[in-house]
């Protein structure tokens, strides 16, 4: 009986090392799918349609767009992406041109489907692999 009860602690311990085990490969595929989504739908989106004025070369309102670090530091109206949370985050309310002082991009909107996949990519968590390095 005893060799029952000393058993008992290390099958929970090889329970509870599996369970951490395939919630981390879970992470891992996550991660991999936003990457994926990213470099499938927001990165082209974002250089077709937001680069141009806000990347390495102009930067309207101190905002970049062509870096993760970019997007983190914000611009003049401070953070636009709060991964995660669609409803408060700046850039999400821009595309969606709800209020007249902020409509991006401001000539001519985002079609249905693009501000789509920008409001899948922030409830994400907004995942991005680009480099740290540019955008500060």
């Amino acid at each position: 009986m005893s060799g029952k009860h000393s058993s008992m602690p290390f099958s929970r311990l090889v329970f509870a090392f599996a369970l951490f085990a395939a919630q981390g490969l879970t992470l891992a595929a996550d991660d991999r799918v936003g990457m994926d989504f990213f470099e499938a739908n927001i990165r082209p989106l974002l250089v077709e349609r937001c680069i141009e004025c806000h990347g390495e070369k102009k930067q309207e309102n101190g905002l970049r767009l062509d870096s993760k670090a970019g997007w983190q530091k914000g611009g003049d109206h401070g953070a636009v992406i709060k991964p995660g949370d669609v409803e408060n985050s700046l850039l999400i309310k821009a595309v969606r041109r709800t209020d007249k002082e902020l409509q991006m991009p401001p000539k001519h909107a985002l079609e249905t489907e693009e501000i789509a996949a920008l409001e899948q990519w922030v409830r994400m968590g907004a995942p991005d692999p680009r480099s740290e390095q540019r955008g500060k």
